[in-house]
């Protein structure tokens, strides 16, 4: 279960956004987790699941994570590095270091378990698949091994410990007899059974609990929710607590985790006893992470964390991460990353893709390498517009060089995986690169034509100077499809429209938005309509803005309640419930200033359009039967 912040709850982080848009399986300002859990909802996707039967818009049937993991969908995830490869064979990667010890002697390591050691060291894989009984071979940093009775290594409760000369390490370890080792038997044993009720509580769980944060990145996904102080009900940071002795795994988000005082509070009282089985992650900017936090951090059975770091350039670093400190960020994050071992203490690097730092990505790539840092890579394919991948004012002077850096990428990450990089080896994100290529390659076709649209902008009240991140924004059903940045004072522009985007009969909204990062903030707006502008030989756009005295922005600290629900929060149950109440905000905020005018600048319709318009439009337009 994922938990926004809205209280809505989704089963994946892929399943309403990436180009998905999958409903909310239910509402924790409404409901409990229990509930949820066993609601219609869920009830219906899991029977949807068991019987395969999906169509084919279907969320899962459009998997980010499956393509991001080179075609492997999503298991049925243990507390363990095992995974079954084939008949009785199991496999696990070795710890980092201790296969570095033996990688020149792998023929001497033993495999024990619950002590013992087992019996066929060394054996054919064709063997360890067809005969199992506690055969075994290691090499190239995997272990492929089988149960002394052929049982499944991750739920049969024992442990398997690696002995070469050297030393000895724990590979994996189940405490099958805690509650959260109850639960997860009885949740796989009712997975195997296609069961839609589950008497299993929920053994993972995500929970954004807050938009509180520390620092100001300007592109951030929550400064909407921010800015209309969106919150949990108090009850449900308890409700989610509660279910923390079942989990394999708990995740918690923010804004920024450190900064709430119950994620702290959670940190500094945890004891192993409570949750032998846990793995803790959390998504961090790296900021307050100190040498005793992370210290801290060592008494939690398994530690799977993000840092976002979205350049390891300065000066794009300060950019996107407004606000942080890039060396003591990286400090920080190096600290954690130098404790990983590639089993159950794991700390990888998010990075958003975006156009400020898509074309240094592969010198990201290869930082990355050299620094043994796993990186998770998200393009930025929904917000905020001037940064989206797929969207553009001018695509060939924008995107010019990425196709080329994305190659370098996908050649660097290539030999880094050939050469056994840690960082490959922790997370792969060779295939988050082709996933990044396709994206910008079909924003090339998308935007192979373009319609070319003045714009004259009518300021007697002396608006745009002062506004920061003015932007034009053409959608097409609520989608953005076009934009353009207005810096200073400007008489007149240019929107360039992609005919792939422009169909016979359709309308166009044109905002234009005080600011780029609140798109909801549209000062003058007006709707076009499509057939008009291949009617008009030189459309052209007029932007009427009003007397726009602005909407004040203070430092996010300055919203931050440490991740305490407030009176005057908000507690939504729809995402046009937070819609509403920023545009009940900003109507505060602007003193209920009227709205400027946006119109086509055209001829009567009944003007004969040129020819290569009519041969655009027909070709654009929609096929209907």
């Amino acid at each position: 279960m994922i938990i926004d912040l809205t209280g809505e709850v989704v089963p994946c982080c892929y399943w309403s956004g990436y180009a998905n848009s999958g409903k909310a399986l239910g509402n924790t300002n409404t409901q409990t987790i229990d509930e949820i859990w066993n609601g219609e909802t869920y009830t219906a996707l899991r029977q949807q699941l068991a019987a395969d039967d999906l169509s084919e818009d279907h969320p899962c049937n459009n998997c980010m994570a499956a393509r991001a993991a080179n075609g492997i969908y999503p298991r049925f995830t243990w507390p363990s590095p095992f995974s079954k490869e084939d008949g009785f064979c199991n496999l696990a990667r070795l710890p980092e270091d201790f296969w570095e010890q033996s990688k020149d002697c792998a023929s001497e390591i033993e495999l024990l378990e619950d002590g013992s050691p087992l019996p066929i060291a060394n054996a054919p894989h064709v063997d360890i698949r067809s005969q199992g009984a506690g055969r075994y071979s290691a090499a190239s940093g995997w272990l492929w091994f089988s149960t002394s009775d052929n049982s499944d290594p991750a739920s049969n409760g024992r442990s398997y410990t690696l002995r070469n000369k050297q030393s000895e390490v724990v590979l994996a370890y189940f405490d099958a007899s805690s509650r959260s080792g109850k639960n997860l038997l009885k949740a796989y044993s009712e997975y195997l059974e296609g069961a839609a009720q589950l008497a299993a509580a929920p053994s993972m769980i995500s929970f954004i609990s807050t938009a509180d944060c520390n620092i100001d990145c300007p592109g951030c996904s929550q400064n909407l929710v921010r800015y209309a102080k969106v919150q949990h009900r108090h009850e449900t940071t308890d409700d989610v607590l509660s279910h923390v002795p079942d989990l394999a795994q708990f995740i918690w988000h923010g804004g920024e985790p450190f900064l709430i005082k119950r994620f702290r509070d959670f940190v500094d009282d945890f004891e192993t006893t409570q949750n032998p089985n846990l793995t803790f992650g959390f998504t961090s900017n790296g900021v307050m992470i100190t040498a005793a936090e992370a210290k801290k951090l060592e008494k939690f059975p398994r530690l799977n964390a993000s840092v976002s770091i979205d350049s390891f350039t300065p000066e794009i670093f300060k950019r996107i991460r407004a606000g942080a400190v890039f060396d003591r960020v990286v400090e920080n994050t190096m600290r954690l990353v130098e404790k990983c071992n590639g089993n159950d203490w794991i700390v990888s690097v998010g990075m958003i893709v975006c156009k400020s730092n898509i074309g240094e990505i592969d010198r990201n790539v290869a930082f990355a390498i050299d620094n043994e840092i796993g990186l998770n890579l998200s393009p930025v394919v929904v917000y905020p517009v001037n940064e989206q991948l797929n969207v553009f004012e001018d695509y060939p002077a924008q995107a010019e060089a990425w196709l080329s850096a994305i190659k370098r990428a996908q050649n660097i990450a290539a030999a880094g995986k050939a050469a056994g990089a840690r960082a490959l080896n922790r997370v792969d994100f060779s295939g988050m690169l082709v996933e990044i290529e396709d994206v910008i390659a079909n924003a090339a076709r998308d935007y192979a034509e373009t319609l070319a649209v003045s714009v004259l902008i009518s300021d007697e009240f002396e608006v745009l100077p002062k506004l920061n991140n003015a932007a034009i924004v053409a959608y097409l059903n609520d989608t953005p499809i076009a934009y353009r940045m207005l810096e200073g004072p400007t008489a007149h522009t240019t929107i360039n429209l992609p005919l792939t985007k422009l169909p016979a009969g359709g309308q166009l909204r044109i905002d234009l938005l005080h600011s780029v990062y609140e798109p909801f903030g549209a000062i003058s707006d007006g709707m076009i309509e499509v057939d008009q502008l291949f009617a008009d030989p030189s459309p052209t756009f007029e932007i009427r803005t009003p007397d726009y005295r602005g909407t004040p922005r203070g430092r996010n600290i300055a919203w931050a309640n440490y991740g305490a629900t407030t009176p005057d929060g908000n507690q939504v149950s729809t995402p046009t419930d937070v819609f509403d109440a920023y545009r009940r905000l900003y109507q505060e905020d602007v003193l209920n200033t009227a709205k400027g005018h946006i119109w086509l600048k055209s001829p009567p319709i009944a003007v004969e359009p040129s020819s290569r318009a009519i041969e655009l439009a027909h070709d654009r337009a929609p096929r209907t039967p």
